[in-house]
């Protein structure tokens, strides 16, 4: 489980990279989840996620890293299906309209995110 968990940080990585070098897919990926109800994916990708690493938590070298951040991604998974819609399309709009570089400076904490995870793992 290790191993998965390890993946899921590298895959966060990856895609921050992807979103440093192309900002113009990181804006058609937010165009793309302010349509409709596609926010919900984000909100059923996030619990998801929380309930991989909650289990894998348990073989993990710092388990408190991994639950705190599980916790953080349930939270906010749920958190997408109790507010209304709305308001998460105008975050996204504000999001939008940032400049580049406020997107890969927001963006680049993720490899935060995905080395602290693999620390962890």
């Amino acid at each position: 489980m290790r191993i998965v968990i390890q993946f899921i940080g590298v895959a966060i990585i990856v895609q921050v990279c992807v979103f440093l070098l192309r900002i113009d897919l990181l804006r058609e990926l937010v165009r793309f989840l302010s349509r409709g109800s596609r926010l919900y994916i984000v909100g059923v990708l996030r619990i998801a996620l929380a309930i991989i690493l909650f289990v894998g938590a348990t073989q993990c070298i710092h388990k408190w890293i991994i639950i705190a951040i599980a916790i953080i991604l349930l939270l906010s998974g749920i958190v997408i299906f109790t507010f209304n819609p709305a308001t998460f399309k105008k975050l996204l709009a504000w999001y939008q309209r940032r400049s580049d570089l406020s997107l890969r400076l927001m963006a680049a904490a993720g490899i935060v995110l995905g080395g602290l995870i693999i620390y962890a793992a």
